[in-house]
């Protein structure tokens, strides 16, 4: 099969048993969270040593899981895809008191900036919030979206989790935080 097939050329694409924009806020939402599972791969590319790389291609099989239960429930044991979120759910919740316990307290807001793994896990955070609000748009329009909640909180604790890996990024390196105020 080749990957050119020429039928999206006018501007729309197949969604499960029909034609549909590429516009539509369904494709915005699933390709939000592929460029997020793009950049979560650029983060492990840089930080090869980390030992946080085992639980970054959990999250992104997470991602797939998130994106397919959109597109492909009908294919898939749902409630066997909502035990494996909820469970990465737990995991990201876990890491990110782990990172708490072993960084200085952030009493203000932070500039961007630091070491490179740093610098790329802050934008990985902000694809993650527009992901999570290209979510809640998709939810309010889409009755049949599956996994409203924890997908929500899912991309919730992720940015929160990768605000506090940038920072985990810095602390390593010695890279001194910048505040806003």
């Amino acid at each position: 099969m080749s990957i050119s097939t020429k039928t999206g050329d006018k501007g729309q694409t197949q969604w499960q048993d029909k034609r549909l924009s590429k516009g539509d806020v369904r494709f915005e939402f699933v390709g939000n969270l592929d460029e997020l599972n793009a950049w979560l791969g650029v983060i492990k590319g840089f930080s090869s040593a980390s030992k946080y790389n085992h639980l970054l291609t959990q999250i992104q099989k997470d991602i797939m899981l998130l994106s397919s239960l959109q597109a492909f429930s009908q294919l898939m044991d749902v409630d066997q895809v909502l035990e494996r979120l909820q469970k990465g759910l737990k995991e990201l919740e876990a890491a990110a008191s782990e990172l708490e316990k072993e960084l200085p307290p952030q009493k203000h807001f932070l500039l961007p900036g630091g070491a490179k793994e740093a610098v790329l896990t802050n934008v990985a955070r902000t694809v993650c919030r527009r992901a999570e609000r290209s979510a809640v748009r998709y939810f309010e329009q889409q009755s049949k979206g599956k996994g409203k909640e924890v997908t929500l909180a899912y991309l919730n604790r992720l940015s929160d989790f990768l605000h506090l890996l940038m920072r985990w990024f810095n602390f390593h390196s010695e890279e001194k935080e910048e505040y806003w105020v």
